[in-house]
């Protein structure tokens, strides 16, 4: 079962659902146990299975979980992979639209580079100052901000909030960082923002307008970081199904 790694699955959900399928039926408690999963854990990574459909919660007076049969459940898989094929063929047609692209002003126009961490922070601030309708981002370390500041420095986000914009986020929480992130996560959700929680996300990125995406990265360079801001609306879509998964499967605070 470790390779369902390669199909988004966690190290933790597939641990999980391997000890699920030797049981007809199971607490979540024991699954903990058996998984060596932290009890605070077990019913989100329990929700996220079922969200993908291999796991179902048993009516009764005990709260119970078992798997579903794998003929069925992974028949759902293949159609989501079915799904990201369609997509996978909108980023062929973004890739060659990039690649023909005539003359490095255009290009540039689609795609930019950031190098340094104080473009990236400007960068990022800039987005929500220009935003027309909202965003949605995945929120996750490292940080280039001190976490201990991030509620008492004036925020490029509430301002857009402020001027009605509406703004999703979740957020990583499965670091040593975890309690302090939850924290400013709490804080943008008093500003306004729609807040989640998820264990795991796949990397650091806003969306803004469905239509401009930054994306962070780690870079093995001296540098420690760049990010790429691509305008372009087909790529923004890919990447807004991508968040629209991991918002249904992620807890709210």
């Amino acid at each position: 079962m470790k390779e369902l790694i390669n199909f988004g699955f966690t190290a933790n959900e597939i641990t999980v659902y391997e000890k699920l399928l030797q049981f007809e039926q199971a607490s979540a408690t024991a699954l903990a146990k058996e998984a060596g999963v932290a009890n605070s854990k077990i019913y989100n990574l329990l929700a996220r299975l079922k969200e993908k459909g291999l796991v179902f919660e048993v009516e009764g007076e005990k709260r119970l979980y078992q798997a579903k049969d794998p003929a069925e459940s992974f028949q759902f898989l293949q159609e989501e992979y079915r799904q990201k094929g369609l997509l996978l063929e909108q980023l062929k047609s973004l890739g060659s639209e990039l690649f023909q692209a005539k003359g490095v002003q255009q290009s540039e126009r689609v795609v930019k580079v950031v190098t340094s961490k104080t473009a990236i922070v400007s960068t990022f601030n800039q987005l929500f100052l220009d935003a027309r309708e909202g965003g949605v981002g995945f929120i996750k370390g490292p940080y280039l901000m001190d976490l201990d500041q991030v509620a008492h420095q004036p925020s490029a986000i509430e301002e857009s909030i402020k001027n009605g914009l509406h703004y999703r986020a979740i957020y990583e929480v499965g670091d040593e960082q975890q309690e302090k992130v939850q924290q400013i996560a709490s804080h943008f959700q008093a500003k306004g923002e729609e807040v989640r929680l998820h264990d795991e996300l796949p990397m650091k990125m806003v969306i803004i307008d469905r239509e401009k995406a930054f994306i962070a990265l780690d870079s093995p360079g001296s540098s420690g970081t760049l990010a790429i801001l691509v305008n372009h609306p087909v790529f923004s879509q890919v990447l807004q199904e991508t968040f629209e998964r991991y918002w249904e499967q992620s807890s709210e605070i």
